[in-house]
């Protein structure tokens, strides 16, 4: 696959909740992440961990996408946003974007209402069907970042709209932490069991939160 490289123009905080620009990022392997400069997904294919299992008719979407806040003494807010029926955006996250750069790699920064400005990035791991995230705080006083993944294990031509075979309980195992998520793909009748794992040491400082999402300080770096 391809992909043509183009120059970025900044983008308005108004107009990236409808901006239609996107982004790709491919592994080398078949596998790829993509999505939009709004962060929300307008495409069955905009996933941040699609991996190929035979390329390049074979490939499942192991995490579609995320939802992240910021815990401040305010309260939560928001830094994505989803779409949902009949055309329905929320929460507000995508309102928050300052701007987005596809180069290097994709990153946004958003700016919260209290002033504090933080840089969200993806990076994709060449060789390797492995994506890693990052939240970094460059002004103002911080908080507690709380991420959600919205994890499936679909053939990346099907919607998922819900699989009761789901397993939500996580596994740790050399070094990683993670799911084991058995999922019903299309055109398959049993089941497969796909799994989505992270280095233990990819985030630090991560704790689980009454939301169960995974939370970390955002604090200022000298």
């Amino acid at each position: 696959m391809r992909v043509k490289r183009r120059r970025w123009r900044p983008h308005r905080s108004e107009e990236m909740v409808h901006s239609r620009a996107e982004w790709l990022e491919a592994d080398g392997l078949g596998g790829f992440a993509s999505g939009t400069a709004s962060g929300i997904r307008t495409r069955r294919y905009h996933a941040l961990l699609l991996a190929a299992t035979a390329p390049p008719t074979g490939r499942v979407v192991l995490v579609n996408g995320l939802e992240a806040w910021v815990e401040t003494p305010g309260g939560a807010v928001a830094l994505s946003s989803q779409r949902y029926a009949p055309d329905v955006v929320h929460p507000d996250g995508a309102e928050r974007i300052e701007s987005f750069a596809a180069e290097p790699w994709p990153r946004w920064t958003f700016r919260l209402p209290d002033g504090s400005l933080i840089e969200h990035g993806v990076l994709i791991a060449p060789g390797r069907a492995a994506t890693a995230l990052y939240w970094r705080l460059h002004e103002g006083r911080g908080g507690t970042l709380a991420v959600r993944p919205l994890v499936s294990g679909r053939d990346y031509h099907a919607l998922h709209h819900e699989n009761p075979a789901f397993r939500f309980d996580a596994e740790v195992a050399e070094g990683a932490r993670g799911l084991a998520a058995v999922s019903r793909t299309a055109g398959h009748r049993r089941a497969r069991e796909r799994r989505v794992r992270a280095p233990a040491g990819l985030v630090p400082a991560i704790s689980s939160t009454r939301r169960s999402a995974s939370a970390a300080s955002i604090t200022s770096r000298t």
